[in-house]
């Protein structure tokens, strides 16, 4: 697409009260003395197009209109490839008014003509890309160049790093890269893991000898102790005992019958435990305050913008004007920096206004829910501890009620247990009679000898059996542990194995993005001289492209550049979106007397040239005029 200026005519617009008609050829000149009108002729062609300044600015009307004019009227004719086009903006007092080929239209219906506003005026306006915040160079570089296919780059890359990223399923270099470290990170791990157990693995652990045990003796003692129990005493002693225990049973049975039914506190008490946990846990969920931190900070960087904005302010107010030696006014060269600044300020200070109204709300908020939640949980523990206090006096009711109960059963029942005590007595009394005349005593010892005995060779066989079971515990592990560290042996191989393949494809990877770099590299040179671009840059450690946004003009960063210097880099950059576009839309050097010379893009130019002395000329150059100049 090929935009053309043909005519401009401006009439109230800046310095030009009365009408004026300019004719445009591919190369045209317009010369003279400082405040002649050479600027405003790239005003009056924006102004037409966008309702905006030669930066862009579209609220810059106040300066644009000519303020002893009540109408201003601009009107541009041009050709877009082989189809000739007017566009008339006409405002008068704050009513605006555009007409395209004689029809009423919006600001958006031109859009069909420059695609892009930023695009327009990066080529337009050389010094206005240069003048964008990195960020929004980048994203406007980031649109306009051409995505380098994964398919463009896989066929510049060598065949072994093409295959290896073939076979893995390759399509994102900074996602796979992200997902191959993540894997060969497990892999050390686990390698880590399978070595540890490796070193800490024993397969040369003792193993004990086998000990036997001889059930023989044992089986002896055991028939013995049953032929000594087998044996009948003179005196049946056991009888006696049985018959204690049973008038005991029976005085327990007194003493239980007709039990009084007693109150139970311990549910009283379970319910006063609970109430103790209770009343130490929050009843409710704990608030949800307001994030004025947050607000707090935000408000902090507002206000290092600000600061940063006026200290740029103060820095070019610093810078004297000048003086048009033919109309005596005073011009500032950086009165649309300055008011770009104090509006970026004013923004600035409209959203602090508003951060600091809702940081005071929110902590007025903040505090009632506080007060809030305090009040809830002070009104939980009181009820809580009104309730443990009238449990208490409930237990205290049932513990005297309980006693009185227990003191008159026992009296009702005293006479028949006295009776049984008496009986019990007179039993113990022949127990030991019959005790005294030691007629089973022999008997007694040798059943305890032989039980003794019995415990002694129980025990010895128990340590037998144990030891042996170690024994074959371990032998057991042995051969557990010996398959273990086969299998650990394997992985480990395995794993070596597979951390190869993947810091292949690391590799690779990192091939490809060096790769794709390379291509984009070269894509954007080709359309440059001394001007270099870096959007992106790998990084070592990873090989993943990190976004960054660098401008340099010959090897010199844009900052330091001077004024001659930096129309060359604009014009390289306006060349080089002419190209990747194929938009050959017309450039605008403002103050060109102050390059010698510089490579014509292969576009529409309009020179603007201090000539001293001289009024404002517009010079529509012929194409062997052109070569001359």
């Amino acid at each position: 697409m090929r935009l053309v200026i043909n005519k401009l005519i401006m009439q109230g617009f800046k310095n030009h009260k009365n009408k004026v008609e300019y004719d445009f050829s591919d190369f045209t000149k317009a010369t003279g003395e400082n405040g002649q009108g050479k600027t405003t002729i790239g005003e009056g062609i924006c102004w037409a197009l966008f309702g905006a300044n030669l930066w862009g600015n579209e609220r810059a009307d106040s300066v644009l209109v000519n303020p002893e004019s009540k109408v201003t009227d601009v009107e541009l004719v041009f050709t877009v490839d082989s189809d000739q086009h007017s566009v008339w903006r006409h405002r008068k007092g704050s009513k605006t008014d555009i007409y395209l080929d004689d029809k009423k239209v919006t600001n958006n219906d031109l859009a069909a003509f420059y695609k892009d506003k930023r695009v327009f005026y990066s080529i337009f306006n050389p010094a206005y890309f240069p003048a964008l915040t990195p960020k929004d160079a980048k994203e406007l570089l980031m649109e306009i160049i051409p995505d380098i296919s994964t398919d463009a780059v896989m066929k510049e890359l060598d065949t072994n790093s093409r295959d290896i990223l073939a076979n893995a399923g390759f399509r994102n270099a900074d996602l796979f890269l992200q997902e191959r470290r993540e894997l060969i990170k497990e892999v050390d791990e686990e390698l880590l893991k399978k070595q540890g157990f490796l070193e800490g693995t024993n397969t040369n652990l003792e193993i004990p000898e086998e000990v036997i045990f001889d059930d023989a003796k044992l089986m002896e003692l055991r028939n013995r102790l049953e032929e000594i129990q087998e044996i009948k005493l003179p005196y049946d002693i056991n009888a006696l005992k049985e018959q204690k225990l049973k008038l005991t049973q029976k005085m327990l049975d007194i003493k239980n019958k007709n039990k009084p039914e007693l109150r139970d506190i311990s549910e009283i008490q379970q319910k006063i435990n609970h109430l103790e946990m209770s009343k130490n846990m929050v009843p409710c969920e704990s608030p949800r305050y307001i994030d004025v931190m947050s607000m707090e900070e935000k408000l902090q960087v507002l206000g290092q913008d600000y600061n940063r904005c006026n200290a740029k302010l103060k820095k070019l107010s610093e810078n004297p004007s000048i003086e048009c030696p033919s109309c005596g006014h005073e011009i500032d060269l950086n009165d649309a920096e300055k008011n770009r600044l104090k509006d970026e300020m004013q923004e600035i200070v409209d959203c602090g206004n508003e951060l600091r109204r809702q940081i005071d709300q929110g902590k007025k908020k903040n505090e009632a829910i506080k007060n809030e939640y305090s009040l809830k949980i002070q009104q939980h523990v009181e009820d809580c501890e009104a309730k443990i206090k009238q449990l208490k006096v409930e237990i205290i009711e049932a513990e005297t009620y309980n006693q009185q109960l227990l003191i008159q059963h026992e009296a009702s029942s005293e006479d028949q247990i006295t009776e049984i005590k008496v009986e019990i007595d007179n039993l113990m009394i022949e127990e030991r009679i019959i005790e005294n005349e030691n007629v089973a005593e022999k008997i007694n010892i040798e059943k305890g000898n032989i039980r003794v005995k019995i415990s002694e060779l129980e025990l010895k066989k128990t340590n037998v059996n144990q030891a042996n079971a170690l024994r074959n515990a371990r032998i057991a592990q042995i051969k557990e542990n010996e398959a273990k560290l086969k299998e650990a042996k394997e992985r480990i191989a395995q794993l070596k194995k597979d951390k190869e393949g993947i810091t292949a494809e690391i590799n690779s990877a990192i091939n490809f993005n060096t790769k794709k770099l390379d291509i984009q590299t070269q894509m954007i040179d080709k359309y440059l001289d001394k001007v270099s671009l870096k959007l992106y840059e790998l990084v070592k450690s990873t090989g993943e492209l990190k976004g960054t946004f660098k401008l340099m003009y010959e090897g010199r960063e844009f900052q330091v550049l001077s004024g001659a210097e930096r129309i060359k880099a604009g014009l390289e950059i306006s060349n080089l979106i002419i190209n990747l576009l194929g938009l050959q839309f017309p450039i605008f050097i403002d103050n060109a007397e102050s390059i010698t010379h510089y490579s014509k893009p292969d576009t529409q130019i309009i020179e603007s040239r201090v000539v001293e002395g001289q009024k404002l000329m517009v010079q529509a150059i012929n194409k062997n005029e052109e070569d001359a100049a």
